[in-house]
């Protein structure tokens, strides 16, 4: 009933949502270095403008211009470096985390139009109405039997029994449409 549905569901989705963390965890050290790259330039952008302001205070309030540059440089030179490896890593992440959605979301739809095929295929009968070699049985939550649909054996037609006759003169066998008797 729709009790095994809704468990069947929750124990697909279960599973593929382990995958997916399983997928995830694969990539998630891409993520790692794009959100690390530019808090390591942000750090080279504080350590270039404390090495600035260390170079004013070092020439009296006067410093050389090449001083200052110094420490600029080291500013610009590690934002780029965090921006240039972030960039890169953050979309290679987003291209490996979108296709890991997508093919969760597709094994989604492909579980369950066999969880439907498998329910359809399951028909209610009354206990004790299914004879033995009939197909598999199930039993559902709600204590219903259920028999998976099998096609079934096509009858046998019955054996027939030969009736000899004469015909010119030479023995014939035919046979009845009647069924052998005992």
């Amino acid at each position: 009933g729709r009790g095994d549905w809704f468990r069947m569901r929750s124990v697909i989705a279960e599973s593929l949502q382990e995958q997916a963390w399983a997928l995830m965890r694969r990539i998630e050290w891409v993520n790692l270095i794009g959100n690390v790259s530019p808090m390591v330039g942000l750090f080279g952008t504080v350590f270039g403008m404390i090495k600035l302001f260390n170079a004013i205070v070092v020439a009296g309030g006067q410093p050389q211009p090449a001083q200052l540059a110094e420490g600029i440089s080291v500013a610009l030179v590690t934002t780029f470096w965090g921006l240039f490896i972030a960039i890169p890593a953050l979309a290679v992440y987003g291209v490996f985390r979108n296709r890991i959605e997508t093919l969760v979301s597709d094994a989604v739809v492909e579980a369950e139009n066999v969880m439907s095929e498998i329910m359809r295929s399951l028909k209610p009968v009354r206990s004790g109405a299914v004879k033995s070699g009939q197909g598999p049985l199930a039993r559902t939550s709600d204590g219903v039997k259920r028999q998976i649909e099998t096609e079934q054996p096509k009858q046998k037609q019955p054996l027939t029994k030969p009736e000899i006759r004469e015909i010119d003169g030479r023995p014939s066998q035919e046979f009845r449409q009647s069924p052998l008797r005992s």
